[in-house]
């Protein structure tokens, strides 16, 4: 029976570590699926003039923002409200969604070229975001899965 309680507390150990090195990961893809998003943005409103509405309707194919935003009620009446709510659930660390609402605050505010120069000036702001997000996955991932797993086995050794 302790033994069984040994590899239960050691497996729930790796399952914490990779818990967290999933999250390190989902955040990288959730960056760069807002930098697709910009680069969406900036064609649809450079070449088309789209409205902001058909632009988030047509991503939501590919993106999740937009696929988030599409599926909220009040989408019609608001795509730049529904586009801040889809932020608000998928961005989980404080600072990358209070970059994402001042850059969604931003869209419709202005003409086509101030358009354009607001999505650039968030696409140089997002650039950075996913290289550091990219970096702590590649140095953070299998610390804590080590991590994890280590603190498990000595809880093991402290039980037995």
């Amino acid at each position: 029976m302790r033994a069984l309680g040994a590899v239960l507390v050691l497996c729930s150990g790796v399952l914490w570590g990779l818990g967290r090195a999933r999250a390190l990961g989902e955040r990288e893809r959730l960056l760069l699926d807002w930098e697709q998003l910009l680069q969406r943005l900036r064609t649809g409103i450079g070449y088309s003039a789209s409205p902001l509405s058909q632009l988030v309707w047509e991503g939501r194919e590919d993106s999740r923002f937009c696929r988030e935003a599409a599926g909220d009620p009040g989408f019609s009446a608001d795509p730049c409200k529904a586009l801040g709510e889809a932020g608000k659930r998928l961005l989980q660390k404080p600072g990358d969604r209070e970059l994402y609402l001042g850059f969604v605050q931003g869209l419709g505010a202005s003409g086509v070229e101030g358009q354009l120069e607001h999505l650039e000036l968030y696409a140089a702001l997002v650039g950075p975001l996913l290289h550091r997000a990219r970096e702590d996955r590649e140095r953070r991932s299998r610390l804590y899965v080590a991590l994890g797993a280590f603190g498990g086995m000595a809880l093991c050794l402290a039980l037995l």
